[in-house]
């Protein structure tokens, strides 16, 4: 994991422009000056350098990492939304089968777009078998759309809906 900014330690350090220009060696209080002044941030990359090489960064180009060691933009992917295609004449073992990965991608907080393919009303019928299956799990935002020979709908999981409201009687 590069360091950037306040996280790099050594005195002084070879300081490199956005740009390539080569400033030399500056002490690492000037270098940081510099970063915030030409609003970038102060990245090390190369640490073993005598003295370390640092270079200046745009702030919207540097690959920050948190400190869980996680990337956010692998995170940003995995919100992404999956598709399951679904054929009318699916056996009980492929629609079990699709329906446990599913289910298991809402669990994780991934959002589902269900696609079924065939005519109108068996692919309503395959739809509302599993929309009863993963009841618990997702709810259905917006309503289905036909588009050419499929019948889609988006599934997100119950726990970006927010607070439920109960109906008192």
């Amino acid at each position: 994991m590069k360091r950037v900014d306040d996280e790099i330690t050594a005195p002084r350090v070879l300081l490199i422009g956005a740009d390539g220009t080569n400033f030399g060696e500056v002490n690492r209080t000037a270098a940081l000056q510099r970063a915030e002044k030409s609003d970038c941030h102060l990245v090390e990359v190369a640490p073993t350098a005598e003295p370390p090489v640092c270079r200046l960064v745009p702030r919207g180009q540097c690959d920050r990492r948190r400190p869980d060691g996680s990337n956010e933009q692998q995170d940003r992917a995995e919100r992404e939304i999956r598709t399951l295609r679904f054929p009318t004449d699916i056996s009980e073992t492929g629609f079990r089968l699709k329906l446990w990965h599913g289910r298991s991608f809402l669990e994780e907080g991934g959002a589902l777009e269900v696609a079924v393919r065939g005519e109108p009303s068996a692919a309503r019928s395959v739809l509302e078998r599993l929309l009863a299956e993963v009841e618990s799990t997702a709810f259905v935002e917006g309503e289905p759309k036909r588009i050419g020979e499929e019948l889609i709908i988006l599934l997100l999981p119950r726990s970006q809906r927010g607070p439920q409201v109960q109906e008192s009687t």
